[in-house]
């Protein structure tokens, strides 16, 4: 991870990774891109784009993701229950931050299956909401704002009781303001082994 500068507010990224890939047929986490796992792919773009410490949360394989993380600068953070939902595993992440990074102003809320992140996009959430200081910065794509999506800090309370089965996208359409930032890539998540070689295809042109 990059240094960061001291004047600006530390901001972690959270990589929901729990997810136990059931229409992959294996652990998606695993998949190769880029000469590497995806999960370090995503954790690596999360690292560039240096806003604050990159956690991971693991669920399903666990055991078989964490020997991949080693060499990684993530933390790697255990949700015991991610067959409850998406909901736990945020939840997980931000009780992780508010006990071991006190100091964070804001968290970053990520999915290690959009092979199309970038971190330009990262830093661009960030500083937009460094600039405004609004509640929720959040990706747009396929019409709707999504993830990866930034929350300030007054907002870590809602994320800590989400309803398991729900994900960020709750807190999204409830908060007031909030920015939207275009990311039409973050249409492209992996599911299956079609959407696999759909955005194989994409980044082949």
């Amino acid at each position: 991870m990059k240094p960061q500068p001291g004047n600006l507010p530390l901001i972690p990224i959270v990589i929901l990774a729990a997810g136990a890939s059931s229409r992959m047929g294996k652990p998606k986490q695993l998949l190769s891109w880029n000469g590497m796992p995806l999960v370090n792919h995503i954790i690596q773009t999360a690292a560039q784009a240096g806003t604050g410490p990159v956690l991971v949360i693991l669920g399903a394989h666990a055991e078989k993701i964490r020997p991949v993380l080693k060499k990684t600068p993530a933390i790697a953070v255990i949700n015991n229950n991610w067959d409850s939902g998406p909901g736990s595993s945020i939840a997980t992440g931000i009780s992780y931050i508010m006990q071991a990074l006190p100091q964070a102003k804001a968290a970053i809320i990520a999915l290690c299956d959009q092979p199309l992140l970038t971190a330009s996009h990262l830093q661009q959430i960030a500083s937009v909401y460094r600039q405004q200081t609004s509640g929720v910065v959040a990706s747009e794509y396929n019409q709707i704002s999504g993830v990866p999506a930034l929350f300030d800090r007054q907002l870590f309370p809602a994320l800590l009781n989400l309803p398991p089965a729900a994900g960020a996208q709750k807190i999204i359409a409830a908060a007031n303001p909030v920015v939207t930032i275009p990311f039409p890539q973050g249409a492209y998540d992996i599911d299956t082994p079609n959407d696999l070689e759909t955005v194989r295809k994409i980044t082949a042109k």
